[in-house]
This record gives C-alpha cells, structure tokens and sequence, in this order.
C-alpha cells in the first residue's frame, strides 16, 4: 500500500513540475499574420490552424505535399506552428 502511494506521489509531482505546452494558437495566427500575410490570404483561420496543427506531427517535406502548388503556405504555416503552436 505504501508503494502505490509513494507512486502516486510521485507521479503527481512530476505533472506539477512537468513544463507547460508551447501551443498557443492566438499567438499562432497572429505570428501568421504578422510575418506572413502575403502568403496566407485568403485562408480563414480555422484552416490555418488545422494547417498548424498537421505541421506540428509532420516533417517539413510532408507539410510541403498536403499543400501541393502552395509552397509559400507551406512555409509559412510550418514557420509559424514551430514559433508559437508546437509544443
């Protein structure tokens, strides 16, 4: 029984000294909008964000292929996804 609760413990102290996630998608879009607004016009929002989110998990090569014809977009979201939302 005590070393269920001396794992509990320490378990529990290593979620409170754990870092926080970087993901930020305010600070994401307007990293977005800021640096890269030529590139990005005519995306909403919430596409740029699903965009992000995809540049997070994938290499900047595969990023590059589900934007196909679109490589400034590519860029951009993968550039700012590795700024502001990726943790």
């Amino acid at each position: 029984m005590k070393l269920i609760a001396g794992l509990g413990a320490a378990a529990a102290a290593a979620l409170i000294a754990a870092p926080t996630a970087h993901a930020d998608t305010n600070s994401y879009l307007d990293y977005l909008h800021s640096h890269h607004a030529g590139a990005i016009a005519g995306f909403s929002d919430f596409a740029l964000i699903i965009g992000g989110n995809k540049a997070c998990v994938l290499p900047p090569d595969q990023v590059a292929a589900v934007a196909a014809g679109m490589p400034a977009v590519s860029s951009a979201v993968y550039d700012a996804a590795h700024h502001e939302l990726c943790p």
